[in-house]
Order: C-alpha cells, then sequence, then structure tokens
C-alpha cells in the first residue's frame, strides 16, 4: 500500500512538471498555426495585387460579420486567392485560416468567426482609391494584419482608431484581450507578405494609458498619435487618412 502511495505521488509530482510544458508546446504550435494563417493573407495578397495592377484591395470598411462576404470587402476580394468560395464557408465551421487557435471563445453559428483585423491605411475605404503597392515605402515595417479576438467588430481599423483603443487600455481587460491572443503578443502580417510576432504593452488596470503601443508604431518616421516607442511595424507612412 505505501509503495503505491508513492508511486501516485512520484506521478503527480511528474505530470505538475510537465504540464506547464505541454501548455508551453500548445501554445507555440498555436503561435505558429497563426503565423501561417497570415502568411497565407500574405501571399493572396501579393498576387491579388499583381492581378491588379500593383494595387491593394479597397471597398467598404468592414464593422461586423455581416459585411464580410459583401463583394467589396477585402475579405472577398482575397478569398479566391485563399482557395477558398464565399459560396461554400459555414458560419457553423469557418475555415482554418481565418482562426487563431490561442482564441478559445467557442463557435457561435450566428456569426462568421475570424481573428484578423485589418490596417485601413493599407486596405483602404473605396473613396481613398486603392493604394498602389510602389507608394509603400517600407513594405516589411508596414503592419496589414493583426490578430483580434474572433468576434469583435471592427475588421479594418485607422492608426485613430487604435490610438482611441490605446487610451482606454488599462480601462477594462477585455478590451486588450484580442491583442494578447499569445503570451502577451499578437501575430501581425506586413505588406512585403512575411508575417511575425509583436508585443503589445501588458493590462495594467486602473494604470494611465501606455504612452504608446509597444511594437506597433504610427508613423514609419516616429511619433505622431503616441510616441514611438520600440516600434518593429508601423501603420502607415504620412500622419494623415490616407496614410501614404
Amino acid at each position: 500500500m505505501i509503495e503505491l502511495l508513492v508511486v501516485i505521488a512520484i506521478i503527480a509530482i511528474l505530470a505538475a512538471m510537465l504540464l506547464p510544458a505541454l501548455a508551453k508546446a500548445k501554445e507555440k504550435a498555436n503561435a505558429v498555426h497563426c503565423l501561417n494563417n497570415q502568411r497565407q493573407f500574405g501571399l493572396a495578397t501579393l498576387m491579388y495585387v499583381d492581378d491588379n495592377e500593383g494595387r491593394f484591395p479597397a471597398g467598404i470598411e468592414v464593422n461586423d460579420t455581416e459585411e464580410i462576404f459583401d463583394p467589396q470587402s477585402y475579405v472577398s476580394q482575397l478569398i479566391p486567392y485563399l482557395k477558398l468560395s464565399t459560396n461554400t464557408i459555414s458560419y457553423d465551421s469557418p475555415p482554418r485560416v481565418f482562426l487563431c487557435a490561442s482564441d478559445t471563445l467557442p463557435i457561435n453559428s450566428a456569426k462568421c468567426a475570424f481573428n484578423y483585423r485589418a490596417n485601413m491605411h493599407v486596405f483602404r475605404k473605396a473613396a481613398l482609391g486603392p493604394l498602389k503597392q510602389s507608394s509603400v515605402r517600407s513594405p516589411a515595417r508596414t503592419m496589414v494584419l493583426l490578430e483580434k479576438g474572433k468576434y469583435a467588430n471592427e475588421f479594418q481599423r485607422l492608426a485613430k482608431d487604435f490610438n482611441n483603443t490605446r487610451l482606454k487600455w488599462n480601462i477594462e481587460a477585455s478590451t486588450t484581450r484580442g491583442y494578447h491572443l499569445h503570451g502577451g503578443g499578437n501575430n501581425m502580417l506586413a505588406a512585403d507578405g512575411h508575417s511575425q510576432r509583436i508585443l503589445f504593452p501588458p493590462y495594467n488596470g486602473g494604470a494611465p494609458a501606455p504612452a504608446n503601443l509597444r511594437q506597433l508604431g504610427d508613423v514609419t518616421t516616429g511619433g505622431v498619435l503616441w510616441d514611438g516607442g520600440p516600434a518593429v511595424l508601423f501603420m502607415r507612412d504620412l500622419p494623415t487618412d490616407a496614410g501614404f
């Protein structure tokens, strides 16, 4: 009996040691899957640009899931290049390329889950006209897509919209949830087609708003809506709604 208890105790100790390592390994696998999703969006974007005289998608501003499949949404314009069809996408089983595995919210069959949000200075509203690829001075430093909660609205944002979020950063933890899906970080797609993980400020309830969004900058030359900080990817080249 004593020997059995010793064995059980040893198993419990080993399990306690292994579970954190397994959780870290699972999160690493999820992060890699998400980076690959964004690379697929990157390839789709570059193919779209090649087919459209060097211009990025432009159309309606996508604010909720009902607008994802509007023919003038950037999502619909990229779907054929992802080898998908709007006619076959199911809300009950959305394509894996739409999802970040680290977002554990259950699937809601009333909405289409979509874990990504576009930089609206790049994927513009039609009124501004499509952005020319040649107008982007630093494609490898220009953010195109980042992650959000799978049912969060606003599928596109301008720098001023991100600044509004920064100002509310430490008011409610739910505000920053979608920015911290990967251990305090967020996977992003750049205009040259590469994807990478960047860090956002941690949530610090009740504290003043952070001075910047850590590794996401506003203007490539520095500052404007928030200070430059240690930014590695940026929203735009110029401090205008057009951005470029």
